[in-house]
């Protein structure tokens, strides 16, 4: 099976509706839901609870593009910035929901074995397989 190669890392779901996130800490503003309950179905046809909703920071290494492609020696600290994305404790991992993120024209999902990466204008953020996975993975910056 896959797994991630590092605590914190969150998979990278090309087919996930909304962004979801089991770690209540790491939203920074954040309004648990009231009244009738919530749910997802989950990959594997379970429901999971939604207790909240809010917005999450996270930060990652980046690379500016030039003309040639990815400019290495350039690397910065970026911050990817979601918002409405449920808070389901019970789930397994964080999901960034990679399809819904790409819906703005300035943004674009690059699916290439060798240097899988998000765009978001010019600035091209690396995403990893593990060599013995299928899935992708955005490592968080440890701060």
């Amino acid at each position: 099976p896959d797994i991630c190669a590092h605590a914190g890392d969150v998979l990278v779901d090309t087919g996930a509706q909304q962004h979801m996130f089991n770690d209540r800490s790491l939203f920074v503003d954040y309004k648990p839901l009231t009244g009738r309950k919530q749910f997802v179905y989950t990959a594997n046809g379970s429901m999971a609870p939604v207790c909240g909703i809010g917005t999450v920071r996270i930060p990652v290494p980046a690379f500016t593009s030039t003309e040639y492609g990815l400019a290495a020696t350039t690397e910065q600290r970026f911050v990817i910035e979601l918002h409405r994305v449920l808070y389901v404790p019970t789930l397994a991992m964080n999901i960034f929901a990679a399809g819904r993120w790409a819906r703005r024209a300035d943004r674009a999902i690059v699916l290439d074995k060798r240097r899988p990466r998000l765009v978001l204008g010019d600035v091209h953020i690396p995403l990893h397989m593990p060599s013995t996975g299928t899935l992708l993975w955005l490592s968080p910056q440890r701060v």
